[in-house]
């Protein structure tokens, strides 16, 4: 067959695999083009200040993308940022925001509780991560559930939903106050116990370890919880 991906030398750092791009100088890996990407400043071909993923031939220093003859575009079709961008090409900020967007809705619909996660995903300092985060087909129907009310938002609704990006969630709606403070260890151990006992059904001792766990063991660890 022909007409598929062909492996390549890197041009930059020499590996062989299947390249992101090409430029006058070469094949680039994914990991070369963005390193190249996030090299920044006054390019010494024409003293703009910019993106300089290129290279002078005469002794490899970075350049910008025109100065390289470089024909692809690296620039956010929002905000005019140059660098490296996600789907779609926009930058990282810019798809988060796209991202929130599609995930919750608009904002003026959202209860305040929802609406202050929004925000504090907004203003998390990794952008590139929680465009990732928002992409998780877990986390958008998760999501999905606490905004049409299908799960309430509690904590122990929420420990019921197992994964490490649900307990990222519940963090997150912890710290900006969409939850009141919880002993951390009791909500991890009430999540753990519902999904236990929700895969021993049909066992036939369930039902006692279910009156022992919820009345005996349960209401004993909250009690001890608040002094610690």
């Amino acid at each position: 067959m022909t007409g598929g991906p062909v492996k390549r030398d890197c041009g930059r750092c020499g590996r062989h695999g299947y390249p992101a791009t090409r430029f006058p100088d070469g094949y680039v890996c994914g990991t070369c083009l963005r390193a190249a990407l996030e090299i920044r400043g006054a390019c010494p071909g024409c003293g703009t200040t910019r993106a300089l993923p290129g290279r002078r031939p005469a002794d490899s220093v970075p350049i910008c993308r025109d100065c390289a003859h470089i024909t692809r575009h690296f620039t956010c079709l929002r905000c005019d940022y140059e660098g490296n961008l996600a789907d779609g090409r926009l930058c990282y900020p810019c798809a988060r925001t796209q991202a929130i967007t599609e995930v919750f809705g608009p904002t003026t619909q959202l209860t305040p509780a929802l609406r202050s996660a929004a925000e504090a995903l907004a203003a998390a300092p990794n952008a590139a991560a929680t465009v990732r985060w928002l992409a998780t087909p877990y986390i958008r129907d998760l999501i999905g559930d606490l905004i049409t009310g299908r799960l309430p938002l509690t904590h122990q609704a929420l420990a019921t939903r197992p994964g490490r990006s649900a307990t990222y969630l519940h963090d997150l709606l912890l710290s900006c106050g969409a939850l009141p403070p919880t002993d951390r260890q009791l909500a991890g151990y009430e999540g753990w116990l519902h999904r236990r006992l929700a895969d021993l059904a049909g066992h036939p001792h369930q039902r006692l370890l279910r009156q022992f766990s919820l009345w005996h063991q349960l209401p004993r660890m909250r009690a001890r919880a608040p002094p610690r």
